[in-house]
């Protein structure tokens, strides 16, 4: 594969995971307003607008960890669980955080449930 594809993809990644922690921000923000009754149908729009690009990254993310795993032929989906990189160097996670992905991850199943139902 293409080595500056490959670079895009690695760019695109931190634009993503950088998205990822700072989209909570407007969202909380615009729903703290909104529940308290401040501009209310701006407050209500923009947390609308918010939330739903928020799950278009988190659905972007998802779509570009397995077309990374797919180019590179690795399973990067595992390491995000585990913390664990089958690579030369040093661990930048020294003890395994598994219990801690799989809270995160019922905490995120539970969230997507709620907003579809």
């Amino acid at each position: 594969f293409n080595v500056k594809w490959a670079q895009g993809l690695n760019l695109l990644m931190i634009i993503l995971v950088v998205t990822l922690l700072i989209m909570p921000i407007p969202v909380t923000l615009t729903g703290y307003l909104n529940d308290h009754d401040i501009a209310t149908y701006i407050t209500e729009e923009l947390h609308e607008f918010f939330g739903e690009l928020f799950m278009i990254v988190v659905i972007a993310h998802l779509a570009a960890v397995i077309l990374s795993s797919v180019v590179k032929r690795k399973n990067f989906a595992a390491s995000m669980v585990t913390g664990y990189i089958n690579e030369p160097g040093p661990h930048l996670a020294k003890h395994n955080h598994l219990f801690v992905a799989i809270g995160l991850l019922g905490i995120t199943a539970y969230g997507w449930f709620w907003w579809m139902f």
